[in-house]
């Protein structure tokens, strides 16, 4: 009997000791900060409410209220922050997150339906070994949400990105920019607009395949016979800017880039209300037949003269707008009259030059691009429209910010109609790879001039979320190195760097595939060419550490192998070797993967 108890009492004491270890080793890799202790700043205070955890949780409400509580971790590394909070209200709230009084991101906290309801939402953060002060602050929105607690667990080094080969969305036209080496309206080094090493840098190694010109109005610099029906061909002068394009366009064709767009600044002057080209004014209704054979002629000459049809053509660049330089504007109904005129003019013409428009601003999507969208629909002649174009003068990447939500409008307007999505205009970012950071007026971090990392990104948000067939940027080269610009009398920016990532590894006839990622400041964004019998993966690290992770596959197979391509603010385009599925890419940087089958 002694011999049973004693057996049964060491059974016990090594059961108690086990749970014991159990606990002890939750503690040591899980860590629990009370939001109340922390401080509490400007309408946050300590409340008690049902299903707390301990006891009195922080109670946010009003105009930008915080809570600042002490961290302390045992090592620095990337961890996972579980906030257990409850939030009444039937919309999200946003949240600032810093750290040592810096600016890290903005999370999106859903409603849990009432202030006794307690959700937990996870985010990722790297912390340093040590004290440190995180910070939460609510943005102005006139709800509330209560903090119980903030718990942190390491981050697992490895996850996977999916790609899903059997989602497919739109194929891709190609990429490019504006213009050659020098700009038609400047004088040229011996009037000659590009060399061999320029075509060389820009086709054969950023890889474009898209150069979009400006159709100008000296091309016809006065009515070649008043009847639009009858062409006078010799009224069309070939002499003027038309001969500083030639050239270099049969350049590129050579090359092997043999897609080009053309944009009307201004039609001639003759046809407009203001006699100019420059300072806005309109089309005169009585020119829309001129105009029509005006576009036409100019698509024949261009056939005749490269050898190549004329891929796109827009009646008119940033139709809202009244500028100093060529600019001319439209009413919504005058747009689609002209359409109309213009469309009817091709198909008479047997052109099949595709018509894209209308060119405004990618902010202007949803209201006034819409509507000229709509009223094209109305009189039947979005028939004749290709692709909707925008200009893409928005910043933002990640989903929560306005960029994403504006290229998704666009995506939705473009499917209602079934239409392409080209993007025909873009500057602003620097040639530094990082962003210039500045504070807007209440204390939060914002970019203030973008860099190449955060051209890539808008690139990859175009691609990704507005389902966009075609980007140019603008000019190809200045004088200087500007935010205009991807190279400085042709020597190359880091924008060209990041525009190859794109450029050359997703090429004409690429069809977007499924593609995920879980993993905290990954984005990722996949293609397969069936011509080519290629797959591309681009991803962006957008964080402040490398990430290790696995590309998995949900449908479909991975090529054997992929060759890898990165660019960051030390490296160009750089060849960092093979992988199959395993993918370290360091912060702040942006990886290609491009695989044979």
């Amino acid at each position: 009997m002694i011999k049973k108890i004693l057996i049964i009492s060491i059974a016990l004491f090594a059961l108690i000791a086990f749970s014991a270890s159990q606990v002890t080793a939750s503690s040591n890799s899980i860590k629990f900060y009370q939001m109340e202790k922390g401080k509490m700043l400007n309408n946050a205070k300590s409340m008690a409410l049902p299903g707390l955890s301990g006891g009195r949780a922080v109670f946010m409400i009003g105009s930008y209220p915080s809570v600042a509580v002490t961290l302390n971790e045992s090592k620095a590394s990337l961890y996972t922050l579980k906030l257990r909070y409850s939030k009444p209200v039937g919309i999200s709230t946003d949240l600032g997150v810093y750290l040592n009084g810096k600016w890290k991101k903005k999370i999106t906290i859903p409603a849990t339906g009432s202030l006794a309801t307690w959700r937990n939402f996870s985010f990722e953060l790297s912390l340093p070994n040590g004290k440190s002060t995180l910070l939460l602050k609510k943005s102005t929105k006139p709800d509330s949400i209560a903090l119980d607690y903030v718990s942190t667990t390491l981050a697992p080094l490895k996850q996977t990105v999916d790609i899903s080969f059997y989602e497919k969305y739109q194929t891709i036209e190609g990429f490019g920019s504006f213009g050659a080496k020098y700009n038609y309206w400047e004088n040229a080094p011996g009037n000659t607009y590009y060399d061999n090493a320029f075509v060389n840098l820009m086709v054969n190694n950023m890889g474009l395949t898209v150069t979009r010109i400006e159709l100008t109005p000296d091309f016809e610099p006065s009515n070649d016979n008043s009847d639009p029906n009858s062409t006078n061909n010799s009224g069309f002068s070939t002499s003027g800017n038309y001969a500083r394009f030639i050239p270099y366009i049969k350049a590129y064709i050579g090359a092997g880039s043999t897609k080009v767009i053309a944009t009307v600044w201004s039609p001639p002057a003759w046809m407009k209300t203001n006699n100019s080209t420059v300072n806005g004014g309109s089309l005169r209704i009585d020119m829309y037949e001129e105009f029509a054979e005006f576009l036409s002629t100019y698509s024949k000459f261009f056939k005749r003269d490269t050898g190549v049809d004329l891929f796109g053509i827009s009646l008119q660049n940033e139709l809202e707008f009244v500028e100093t330089y060529n600019s001319c504007v439209y009413t919504f109904s005058e747009y689609a009259d002209l359409m109309k005129v213009v469309g009817e003019r091709f198909k008479k013409d047997g052109i099949t030059t595709k018509i894209f428009g209308p060119e405004g601003m990618l902010s202007s999507v949803g209201n006034s691009t819409m509507n000229y969208i709509y009223y094209m629909n109305d009189n039947n002649s979005i028939q004749y429209l290709s692709a909707i174009a925008v200009h893409g003068y928005s910043n933002g990447v990640d989903a929560d910010s306005p960029a994403p939500a504006l290229w998704e409008s666009d995506s939705s307007v473009a499917k209602e109609f079934n239409k392409q999505i080209w993007m025909t205009e873009t500057s602003g970012y620097t040639h530094d790879w990082a962003s210039t950071m500045g504070v807007d007026s209440n204390g939060n971090a914002v970019v203030q001039t973008p860099g190449a990392f955060q051209g890539a990104q808008d690139i990859y948000c175009a691609l990704k979320y507005g389902k966009i067939s075609l980007w140019t940027w603008w000019a190809s080269s200045d004088r200087t190195f500007s935010v205009y610009s991807l190279t400085a009398n042709g020597v190359p920016g880091k924008k060209v760097w990041a525009s190859k990532q794109f450029f050359r590894y997703i090429r004409p006839g690429a069809v977007q595939v499924g593609s995920s990622s879980k993993i905290n400041d990954i984005k990722v964004i996949a293609f397969k060419n069936a011509s080519e019998n290629t797959a591309t993966i681009v991803l962006l690290n957008t964080g402040s550490i490398a990430r290790q992770f696995e590309i998995s596959t949900r449908a479909g197979s991975l090529p054997k192998s992929f060759k890898m391509y990165r660019t960051s603010s030390t490296e160009d385009c750089l060849d960092v070797g093979t992988t199959s599925t395993s993918v370290n890419i360091p912060a702040q940087s942006i990886m290609t993967l491009y695989g044979t089958y």
